[in-house]
């Protein structure tokens, strides 16, 4: 039987008949199938087995970095292509430090990661977005740097994903109370799938390797034009790993938040309460 079909008989949500690996399933169930805390539609359990981010509507970036070819491990990462279909395509810092962000291979899950240095223009610069509503990372932080995840551009000069205040001594929250954008801090913020303050909660504590899925639902667009860098602010550039972005230009709901975070969840083996 199809591993995405198999919970029907599992749970016993109206199955009548199993054969030749196909289920079949009662009328009255057809839209209303529970898994891992989701009600899937039938007519989406094919889509559910090869999920890819871009199912969902709205996708304006998609940065993956097992979609990196053409690289060998320690390469500098020149272009990280958007797999969106929205051509927000993200082209190297030119003052970043010579071979970073770099290509390294085989580090999460058996997938590759872009790493950081901590000079403070590692990163990468991609079409200015106003819109931006949803977003999902997969990252390991190095260190306490005051490293962002997302900035803008200096012409841009918005500051709405502005990383927060330490927490102790070793670790920092993901948004800072007073400069992130409102939309941010009074959107929906998520640490591995739960639900926490992005202003009083660290992204992890360290010293730590743990890679971390975090995501977030604004209440309003915000914008940003950079990864890693905030504006042309020095010692403000990432210090670790990014494997995965994922950006979309509305407001997911709950059930396609949890499609999205269970599908980065199993992709690179993590601990989340996505699909529990």
């Amino acid at each position: 039987m199809n591993k995405f079909l198999s919970f029907l008989v599992i749970f016993g949500l109206g199955v009548s008949t199993c054969f030749g690996g196909v289920t079949q399933v009662k009328p009255e169930y057809q839209n209303q199938i529970q898994y891992q805390n989701v009600l899937w539609n039938t007519t989406d359990l094919a889509t559910f087995a090869t999920f890819s981010p871009t199912n969902l509507t709205n996708c304006v970036m998609w940065l993956d970095a097992s979609q990196i070819t053409g690289l060998t491990n320690g390469a500098q990462v020149d272009t990280w292509n958007d797999m969106s279909g929205a051509a927000n395509n993200a082209t190297r810092d030119g003052g970043s430090t010579a071979s970073y962000p770099q290509y390294k291979t085989n580090v999460v899950n058996g997938k590759p990661v872009v790493r950081f240095s901590t000079d403070s223009r590692s990163g990468f610069n991609f079409p200015r977005r106003t819109d931006i509503r949803t977003v999902f990372w997969v990252v390991r932080e190095e260190a306490v740097d005051d490293p962002w995840l997302l900035g803008d551009s200096a012409a841009g000069g918005t500051y709405h994903f502005h990383r927060g205040p330490l927490v102790g001594t070793n670790g920092q929250a993901l948004w800072y109370p007073v400069y992130a954008s409102p939309d941010i801090t009074g959107g929906v913020t998520k640490l591995m799938g739960d639900i926490i303050n992005g202003t009083t909660t660290p992204l992890v504590i360290h010293p730590s390797t743990d890679y971390r899925l975090v995501s977030v639902v604004t209440t309003g667009n915000v914008s940003a034009a950079q990864i890693s860098t905030d504006r042309n602010t020095a010692a403000r550039s990432w210090n670790g790993d990014i494997a995965e972005i994922i950006i979309y230009n509305r407001a997911l709901t709950s059930d396609e938040e949890n499609q999205v975070g269970y599908y980065l969840t199993q992709k690179y083996g993590l601990t989340t309460s996505y699909g529990q």
